[in-house]
């Protein structure tokens, strides 16, 4: 009697755990729309997060401002950005869910107000992903492209060098937004000044002021600059 009584309860437990993953693992998040518009896009739909290999810009789950479209508010919810795969998670009854690029336009960290644009920009071949904006401006926005590489083992048995495990090695590339295109912003100071030659006022800025290709403060002041004299 007692056997089939727990068959019984698990029974009619299992069912209903299944439910609620299945649930789970594909969820809308809605969104609140804007009156008087008509759009069929009402909501992010998530899927659950199943990569094994990340790597995260920001370790702990933070507060964060996903933006719609011109039809789709946004909604805060807890994000995790993945560098790795270029991914932005969120938390859903504490399970990562991810968030798909193609609906959303970015993210705002809420309290430090860091903002991160998801665009695919004319001339970028890798899709749709995201760029932090370090400096915005009507003409000109200098941005960031935060990733991460995985480098593999590069031990050598004969000199007993090098390393047995693989690392993962994160990056961030400075570009310059142009009209809706993407220019990487090089690193050196000679190919730096190059690239900025081609602007007028940028020549005029690098004669008085020094510049540092990587250092984004002394980037953001001088596309402060390009956005205030064109």
């Amino acid at each position: 009697m007692k056997n089939y009584f727990l068959s019984s309860l698990l029974a009619l437990f299992f069912p209903l755990t299944i439910f609620a993953q299945e649930n789970i693992d594909n969820v809308k998040v809605e969104l609140n729309q804007i009156d008087g518009i008509d759009t069929s896009i009402e909501s992010f739909d998530l899927t659950k997060s199943i990569k094994i290999h990340k790597h995260f810009y920001n370790d702990e789950w933070m507060s964060a401002r996903i933006l719609g479209n011109k039809n789709v508010r946004g909604k805060d919810l807890l994000i995790k950005y993945d560098i790795l795969n270029q991914e932005l998670n969120v938390n859903i009854n504490n399970v990562a869910m991810v968030a798909p690029n193609d609906v959303m336009t970015g993210f705002v960290i809420l309290g430090i107000n860091q903002k991160f644009i998801c665009i695919n920009p004319k001339n970028w071949d890798k899709g749709k992903v995201f760029f932090e904006v370090l400096e915005e401006g009507d003409k000109f926005s200098l941005l960031a492209f935060h990733k991460a590489m995985k480098i593999k083992p590069n031990y050598n048995a004969a000199l007993d060098a090098g390393s047995k495990d693989e690392k993962i090695v994160q990056k961030e590339t400075f570009y310059l937004l142009k009209e809706n295109k993407v220019f990487e912003i090089p690193r050196k100071k000679k190919a730096a000044n190059k690239f900025f030659s081609k602007y007028s006022e940028a020549r005029k800025y690098l004669k008085n002021n020094k510049v540092n290709p990587k250092n984004k403060e002394d980037l953001k002041a001088l596309v402060r600059s390009l956005n205030e004299k064109n």
